[in-house]
């Protein structure tokens, strides 16, 4: 055989041998290879049959070449069934794999605090409904954004949704983080289940840190979280209506709300209700207008006046409206024969006319700070909370008393 000829081969040979140690290295989905210089370097070959190898991978899916950023296992291959041994070389995972690729705590510790010192800048991925997303949401995204910046780090923005209430196949949002590798992961809005079934399929290292903003559907909580301390702030508004005289109190809950959250809420109104005596009716209508309307007919119609609500806290603008429209339509007037508190959110101001008592949470500050906790993890790994709640402050009707003539 001739020199040419086994030039000619070697890209063959390379790409079995690569076959070879990706099939049996499930762990390495989502790792970085070496750079095509360093592994002809080590290899002992030409990088034009380094770069020819690599090429066949990536033209079968098996590889994925992302700019500026290197190429990338995405998906598993089957074992061939040829050998793909070099000559006078095996090709170990050692040899193959960039020695960065997040594989373990001191290797995010020693990229980051490399990042710190020499100025590099660290590329984090924010993950959510990001094409819907709600006021809420954006407010928060924008102090996440807000926070990446002043660091002096990336941001990219990924959706995990194809409408407002449709999340995408875990498949499809894996194959895009296989994509977009990152240094770190904000997920906020209400899809945090479905980024953990993505983040399995696409095998993303545990070690990659990670960290979940606001609450959400999801069927658990993930940490570390940030969020706000729904169960203090549902006692702290039960509260002040009680403390002006009511003993007969609603709460309208989120339906976006997750259920260990909800299961939570429950458990702490239950408490609230054996600690008072109050009774509260509790109703999780849709998150609109007509959720609101629903809510009131729900509680108000057919019911003696001695049995109706004397006080409401409901946790979504939107339902708010329908909550004040529907009294209206009663002969009711929110905020005198129906005490109402509102939980509202820094930086979004409530549609309504109205200046309601309300209950506010800076949600701009929880994007700010899941950026800290993100930073956290990267540098003191073992240290970082595992949850941090945002608890609200009270801020009282300016226009109106919200009691008056709530007794009857």
């Amino acid at each position: 055989m001739t020199t040419s000829t086994v030039h000619h081969d070697l890209p063959d040979q390379l790409s079995l041998a690569l076959r070879q140690t990706l099939s049996h290295s499930p762990s390495q989905v989502g790792m970085r290879l070496q750079s095509e210089e360093k592994l002809a370097s080590e290899l002992g070959i030409g990088r034009r049959q380094v770069r020819e190898a690599i090429n066949q991978l990536v033209d079968d899916g098996v590889l994925i070449r992302q700019r500026g950023s290197g190429t990338f296992v995405r998906q598993l291959p089957k074992p061939p069934s040829g050998s793909g041994n070099l000559p006078g070389r095996n090709l170990a995972a050692d040899i193959l794999f960039a020695s960065d690729g997040h594989r373990s705590v001191n290797a995010l510790r020693e990229r980051h605090n490399a990042a710190i010192a020499n100025k590099q800048v660290l590329h984090f991925g924010l993950w959510g409904d990001m094409h819907c997303s709600t006021e809420t949401n954006q407010v928060t995204i924008h102090g996440i954004v807000e926070a990446t910046q002043t660091a002096g780090h990336r941001l990219s923005l990924h959706s995990m949704i194809s409408g407002p209430d449709n999340g995408m196949p875990a498949q499809t949002v894996a194959e895009e983080l296989l994509r977009h590798p990152c240094d770190g992961y904000l997920i906020t809005g209400v899809w945090s289940d479905l980024f953990e079934e993505a983040a399995k399929l696409a095998k993303l290292s545990p070690d990659i840190p990670r960290v979940y903003v606001g609450g959400g559907r999801s069927s658990d909580i993930f940490e570390p979280a940030i969020c706000p301390d729904l169960s203090q702030i549902t006692h702290r508004a039960l509260e002040q209506f009680h403390n002006q005289g009511m003993d007969r109190l609603a709460v309208l809950l989120h339906a976006n709300i997750a259920q260990p959250t909800l299961d939570l809420l429950f458990e702490s109104i239950k408490r609230f209700e054996k600690l008072t005596g109050c009774g509260c009716q509790i109703v999780v209508p849709p998150p609109s207008f007509a959720g609101g309307m629903k809510a009131i007919k729900q509680l108000f119609a057919d019911t003696p006046a001695n049995e109706r609500p004397q006080g409401i806290f409901v946790f979504d603008n939107r339902v708010l409206e329908g909550v004040t429209e529907t009294l209206h339509m009663l002969d009711l007037q929110a905020g005198q024969d129906v005490g109402i508190i509102v939980l509202s959110h820094r930086g979004i101001e409530l549609t309504d006319h109205y200046e309601w008592s309300r209950l506010e949470i800076d949600i701009i500050q929880m994007g700010r700070l899941a950026v800290q906790i993100l930073l956290q993890q990267l540098s003191e790994p073992d240290q970082y909370p595992c949850s941090l709640m945002i608890h609200p402050r009270w801020i009282a009707a300016q226009t109106h008393t919200m009691t008056q003539g709530a007794q009857a």
